[in-house]
């Protein structure tokens, strides 16, 4: 019987890998620690640090370093997987979605099926438990000479304990065959958990560290003001990297807020006038917003669709007319012109790839829904489930 892996599996996001920019992440490969992890069969290496300080960064650099390791020797593999909780689809966010993307990873780097896949399925089972999934995996891996595998943000995952017993097991198996790199926030489950790992490597992401690749990263920005005179340019450079505290994030928004100035004038003004953190740099987004009713129906559907949206079914979120007495009415007089306005208005908040619009960071999620933004001047955007859920109901009647 022919048993095809791509029924069962499910292939990871590969936007994030993606994200990089060319040398940034180089001193983590090159440090001591990851260098004796990639060199320590049957090791764990944790990577971790506050939200937006460059954690899927580097994932994503070590994840081009080990394909390339790989493609230089067969009997090695790779496979990664990022969790993703910035809106209520769970898939993206399960243990088990992750044992499938890892199958089939594995499959993708195999001469043909493994055979602990045919055993479980040649029977003609539909269902297969977590369980015997993650067996037919440890055999898969036992098939390589060496597996590596790379988790990015662990903290968005809805059953993380589940996924530290795992790579906990696959540690305990000794079989000198995996090595397992995940990152995630410091949250205090996971630091208790790993605490009592053995063969486990650590590394907190601090300014001291990522400094040189916030450096790297605004160079390339930066050099894309051709406009900007050189002073003006070393100015804003000195500033966001000593502003930035190794938030990535942080230093993001400020070089977007930055390229919409037209004037050296409007630059200073800018800068004198730094949000100091992420929350700040939200707050004056929302605020300065110049359709804000428009942009928390955005935000309220983001954050709690139930699945992935399209960019040209948000646009339609829109066109329902909740300003009237009565019922909310169907009003294509509200659709944008061109689905790419919506986005550029939306633009700190969101991102695109391949017509899928996502908030654009989890910190983003967190933000609109903590007691931070409630107590904020910017109160009116913050949101919840039951908010978002009577907007979502209401508007898919009136559509």
């Amino acid at each position: 019987m022919e048993v095809d892996p791509s029924s069962i599996c499910v292939k990871p996001a590969p936007s994030a890998v993606t994200a990089t920019h060319e040398q940034t992440g180089a001193w983590f490969i090159e440090g001591d620690d990851y260098i004796t992890w990639k060199e320590t069969p049957d090791s764990a290496l944790w990577v971790h640090g506050t939200p937006g300080c460059g954690k899927t960064v580097i994932c994503s650099t070590v994840i081009e370093e080990i394909q390339l390791c790989c493609s230089e020797n067969p009997a090695y593999a790779c496979a990664y997987f990022f969790f993703d909780n910035r809106n209520a689809q769970t898939d993206q966010a399960l243990h088990e979605k992750l044992i499938r993307s890892i199958i089939q990873q594995l499959c993708d780097q195999s001469d043909s099926v493994p055979a602990p896949l045919v055993e479980i399925y040649g029977s003609g089972r539909q269902q297969v438990s977590v369980a015997s999934l993650q067996s037919a995996l440890q055999k898969i891996i036992g098939g390589f000479e060496r597996t590596y595998v790379i988790i990015d943000a662990l903290d968005e995952c809805t059953n993380r304990m589940k996924v530290l017993a795992w790579i906990n097991d696959l540690m305990d198996w000794k079989a000198g065959k995996v090595c397992i790199l995940f990152s995630s926030r410091p949250e205090h489950d996971i630091t208790d958990t790993v605490r009592g790992m053995p063969y486990i490597f650590r590394v907190t992401l601090n300014n001291n560290l990522t400094d040189k690749d916030i450096g790297t990263y605004l160079d390339a920005m930066l050099s894309k003001l051709i406009r900007w005179n050189p002073q003006l340019i070393a100015r804003v450079r000195a500033l966001l990297i000593t502003g930035a505290d190794g938030m990535f994030r942080w230093v993001a928004l400020q070089i977007e807020a930055l390229s919409n100035c037209r004037t050296p004038k409007a630059v200073e003004a800018q800068l004198q006038t730094l949000p100091k953190d992420l929350d700040g740099m939200y707050e004056r987004a929302l605020l300065d917003h110049p359709n804000q009713v428009e942009l928390k129906q955005f935000l309220m559907w983001l954050a709690f669709s139930i699945r992935p949206l399209m960019l040209q079914e948000l646009v339609d979120v829109v066109t329902v007319d909740f300003s009237l007495d009565g019922l909310p009415s169907y009003n294509t007089d509200l659709k944008y012109f061109a689905p790419s306005d919506m986005r550029a208005t939306c633009s700190t908040f969101v991102t695109e790839l391949k017509g899928i619009v996502k908030l654009a960071h989890m910190s983003v999620k967190d933000y609109l829904v903590s007691d931070r933004l409630k107590n904020s001047a910017a109160s009116y955007f913050c949101i919840n489930a039951m908010l978002a859920h009577s907007l979502i109901t209401k508007t898919c009647l009136a559509y």
